[in-house]
């Protein structure tokens, strides 16, 4: 498990589709074990759930802050926008599965359409089947029915998610401590949600480069001085981005290389 969500993050990265993509590696490691992939899809989607319903708490808290500090500008309020947008779009995926495992193919072949479609100038043959679109469909709703049966156990990932998101705090934190600057709490929530916000919402992979160009900006505009917040920015995606990227990438050869299991 510890290999293939190393693994995941790598392929989020190298592949962005807002916390989808990485859901691949499970699915192939479920089929080479003969497991239902149903389960593992679903799993998949609630994990990106659960990621982006802690974050927008913290964000809740942290758009507090940049209010009361007179620093909330409209790229955060549209950057928010887009992030519900996104968690909106993938919860309505779940209930529509969750309601009519039909619909929900329905829905799969007309994006599977429309992905032809565009694609097909460029590829000049169908990049996508419809057919799969309805498969997926029926073996995602086999795991959503087992949501059903164990409401409850759903609380405690979303507890883990913000324990998640206090870690990702923790190491704002320390990174302020091992450069000796001072912080408050509102600086560095205020911060990790700016961070974080983008993180999720750019357009290049990760955030990779509007990150490191935004959070120093962001604690620049919290009162932390520009040469601390430049720095703090490059050791804080340091440990939480270049380092588990190297990892995910050993992860993801070593996956490959092992052997179907019966």
């Amino acid at each position: 498990l510890l290999l293939m969500t190393v693994a995941a993050n790598f392929v989020n990265v190298i592949a962005p589709s807002a916390g989808i993509g990485g859901m691949a590696v499970f699915l192939d490691a479920a089929r080479k074990r003969e497991q239902p992939t149903g389960r593992v899809t679903v799993a998949g989607v609630l994990f990106v759930i659960y990621d982006y319903a802690a974050f927008l708490c913290v964000l809740t808290l942290g758009m507090v802050v940049l209010v009361r500090r007179n620093n909330l500008s409209a790229g955060e309020i549209i950057a928010t926008c887009i992030l519900v947008l996104i968690a909106f779009a993938v919860f309505s995926i779940l209930i529509l599965g969750y309601k009519s495992p039909d619909r929900l193919g329905n829905v799969l072949a007309w994006l599977v359409r429309l992905v032809n479609r565009v694609a097909y100038p460029l590829i000049h043959r169908q990049y996508l089947q419809e057919e799969k679109a309805h498969a997926f469909a029926a073996d995602a709703a086999e795991g959503i029915m087992l949501i059903r049966e164990k409401p409850r156990q759903l609380i405690w990932p979303f507890l883990f998610a913000l324990n998640n998101k206090a870690l990702l705090i923790c190491v704002l934190a320390f990174a302020f401590l091992a450069l000796g600057t001072p912080f408050s709490v509102g600086t560095l929530v205020g911060g990790f949600s700016i961070g974080y916000l983008f993180f999720i919402v750019s357009p290049t992979p990760s955030g990779l480069g509007v990150v490191e160009s935004i959070l120093p900006v962001a604690l620049k505009s919290l009162r932390v001085p520009w040469a601390a917040a430049v720095l703090i920015t490059l050791v804080y995606r340091g440990i939480t981005f270049w380092f588990p990227l190297l990892v995910g990438l050993i992860s993801f050869r070593i996956l490959h290389r092992q052997p179907r299991k019966r």
